[in-house]
């Protein structure tokens, strides 16, 4: 007698865009083709939520819009640059499903992750996180200079927020949460790392990493780290982390599930 089939849960898949021209075609096709062979996902939903391109991006997402039936192909617009974190927000916001993976345009994230990620999901986890350093995951660095600041961020965010001591990636931008774990977060000044934010504000929740091979971008640069500037900036957005992690365990109630 064969085994069954694994069962299969549907999930949206979000991301946040800013001046992608260079990427998001070739980003829309791998998620196309990588939806196809999916077991354990059914990628209902693909969310957009831009942050004022001008370089063809927002016309490239709405011809999918147009002419894709599944998945289904949604376009946030944001009229000016308000951060990575409040746009992976507001996408999650949009998603009619439960489970939401959250990933870059910039052809880095793997598609065929998706449905790995939804595999090792089951309903006592809270978070599937895409892993560059479990065993098995890998990262490709355009330049040496930006795995050393990397490196950094990464010991700068376990020293700050004890939730990210919990895993091996906890800068990671490509993972799966349940939608009202985002969805529901306080509103965010402009910051780069979601995951940061919901471990701060959700100190204990049951985790799983799953190893990835991390790529280059298909085109152009990090918007992110570009430099060691950058160390100052995630050092204030790892402060207003804490706080928020701090006012949300005064705040009466249980921790959404």
């Amino acid at each position: 007698m064969s085994a069954p089939a694994p069962a299969t849960r549907d999930v949206t898949v979000v991301c946040p865009t800013y001046q992608e021209g260079g990427t998001i075609g070739p980003f829309l096709e791998r998620v196309r083709a990588a939806s196809g062979t999916f077991r354990s996902a059914r990628l209902t939903d693909l969310i957009f939520v831009d942050d004022g391109s001008t370089d063809g991006t927002v016309e490239r997402v709405r011809e999918a819009g147009r002419t894709w039936t599944t998945p289904r192909v949604q376009l946030v617009q944001r009229g000016q640059k308000a951060g990575t974190v409040s746009a992976q927000i507001a996408g999650f916001q949009r998603s009619p499903t439960e489970l939401v993976v959250t990933m870059d345009a910039d052809g880095q994230h793997p598609a065929e992750t998706i449905d790995r990620l939804v595999e090792a999901w089951e309903p006592s986890v809270d978070l599937v996180v895409a892993s560059r350093y479990v065993s098995g995951g890998t990262v490709q660095w355009e330049e040496r200079r930006r795995g050393v600041i990397s490196g950094g961020a990464r010991s700068l965010a376990r020293l700050v927020l004890p939730g990210a001591r919990r895993l091996r990636d906890p800068l990671s931008g490509f993972f799966l949460a349940r939608r009202n774990w985002v969805a529901e977060l306080p509103p965010a000044r402009p910051g780069y790392k979601l995951l940061l934010y919901v471990l701060a504000t959700h100190p204990r929740p049951e985790i799983r990493e799953v190893p990835y091979e991390m790529g280059v971008r298909l085109a152009g640069e990090s918007k992110l780290i570009q430099g060691f500037g950058f160390i100052p900036s995630f050092l204030r957005e790892l402060a207003r982390y804490r706080r928020a992690g701090a006012t949300a365990r005064r705040r009466p109630g249980p921790t959404p599930k």
